[in-house]
């Protein structure tokens, strides 16, 4: 389907010439069968015109793709090469042509008119930076690959009813994963903090970019557990505010609703941006109060729960950007209390409801849920009107349907039981059906 359709339903140039050729060949065939030819005593140019073009055609309808396919593994291979020239340089060098790139792009203008001028100064083209700054970032989230730890005993730091996916570090997760945290950490701070200067080079070059936004966030949460990646977040907000990252992640949203029918490609790759930063909104804030504030001061939180609504029913989407809330909220009274004030228990009931058959999703959700119920942010002074807002979410219908689809996992049943029985519910409650042993 993909010769004769586009992703957006569309046909292919290959599709209308097959369409023309083959009719003609028929009607060429049916000449030629009238006028008695054949093609052991006729040359080529004694046979139908009409045979002749829609040869020619058919020949066409074929040949695009083939040309097509040649030019873009012909493109990957030398992308490769590029990018081995990169992955070879040590992190300093890979920084220091960044900043030149920045240099650069600050002489030229973008736009195709800016090529001549591009070209007369010296400088690079807009698209050129661009495709240099995504081999870069691209290098060095290699390097941050090569820099992992080998595996060993993970110590896993588990808090009492804290969501957890049975496997945090699924395979498609390894270049934004490090260890059982979910982060990488090294001996040292020199590759993460220059790794942190490249990702925003790049997100000051290319703002408006979703490829290059999707490159730098994901960078940014391949080191975000590093300590003085963080350190620097906080204290150096100037050159590593949080704002920058968040406003990108924002920005990237506002564009993909512009679209009233995106292809279903250009869909999933914007979705997977909001995935890899709320990735890394929960990666940078996890167990550190003071990011998680800082986070939620500046929109971090909002921009999370605005990637729910808009993706309500992409599941990865939903899965870490519960998480994210739940690492922003856990204990934390100020950010619940913001959580509260952004209809966040509404949000995160509709997230589950539109996500009903993903584990990690109903044990995040059902996991931040408890947590909200059990305290009773300052705002709030009678932990009874946080109910009463859980209620008007449905969350009864919310948090049985995740004890009944879940009936195994022993975090999702204790604490929907204590939920339900807490806020007043009346019906039959969903027994554990697994073995506690376990």
């Amino acid at each position: 389907m993909g010769i004769l359709v586009n992703s957006d339903g569309s046909m292919t140039p290959s599709c209308l010439f097959f369409i023309v050729g083959i009719p003609l060949v028929a009607i060429g065939i049916h000449h030629q069968q009238e006028e008695s030819m054949t093609y052991e005593n006729v040359g080529l140019f004694n046979k139908p015109l009409q045979l002749v073009l829609g040869l020619c055609f058919i020949t066409l309808a074929v040949a695009i793709p083939l040309l097509e396919s040649f030019l873009k593994w012909r493109g990957n291979v030398i992308g490769k090469e590029k990018n081995l020239k990169y992955m070879m340089l040590p992190a300093e060098a890979i920084v220091d042509e960044l900043k030149r790139l920045e240099s650069d792009k600050k002489k030229v203008k973008s736009g195709p008119a800016e090529e001549k001028v591009a070209k007369s100064i010296g400088a690079m083209s807009d698209a050129a930076i661009l495709a240099k700054s995504l081999q870069c970032i691209d290098a060095l989230v290699y390097k941050c690959g090569q820099a992992q730890p080998k595996k060993g005993k993970n110590k896993s730091k588990k808090k009492k009813d804290k969501p957890q996916s049975d496997e945090r570090n699924t395979p498609g997760e390894q270049n934004e994963h490090g260890d059982s945290n979910g982060l990488l950490h090294y001996e040292s701070h020199g590759l993460e903090t220059l790794c942190q200067e490249a990702a925003y080079i790049v997100l000051r070059l290319h703002p408006s970019n979703d490829k290059a936004v999707n490159a730098a966030i994901a960078l940014l949460a391949v080191i975000a557990g590093d300590p003085e990646v963080r350190r620097r977040h906080y204290e150096e907000a100037d050159k590593f505010g949080l704002d920058v990252p968040i406003r990108a992640m924002r920005d990237s949203l506002s564009r993909s609703k512009l679209y009233d029918d995106p292809p279903e490609d250009k869909e999933r790759f914007c979705a997977e941006l909001q995935r890899k930063g709320c990735l890394w909104v929960g990666a940078l804030a996890d167990e550190d109060k003071d990011i998680a504030t800082k986070m939620v001061d500046e929109e971090g939180l909002q921009a999370v729960l605005d990637a729910t609504e808009w993706y309500r029913h992409h599941e990865d989407v939903a899965n870490w950007a519960l998480w994210s809330i739940f690492i922003l909220c856990y204990e934390h009274m100020g950010n619940k209390q913001e959580l509260i004030r952004m209809n966040g228990i509404q949000r995160i009931c509709r997230v589950m409801k539109n996500v009903p058959n993903c584990p990690e999703v109903a044990r995040h959700g059902i996991g931040t849920l408890f947590d909200l119920l059990r305290q009773v942010p300052g705002s709030v002074k009678d932990v009874s009107q946080i109910r009463m807002i859980a209620l008007n979410a449905g969350i009864h219908d919310v948090v049985k349907n995740a004890m009944v689809n879940f009936p195994k996992s022993l975090e999702i049943v204790m604490m929907g039981q204590q939920m339900l029985i807490a806020t007043g519910y009346q019906g039959d409650i969903p027994q554990y059906e697994g073995n506690r042993n376990h």
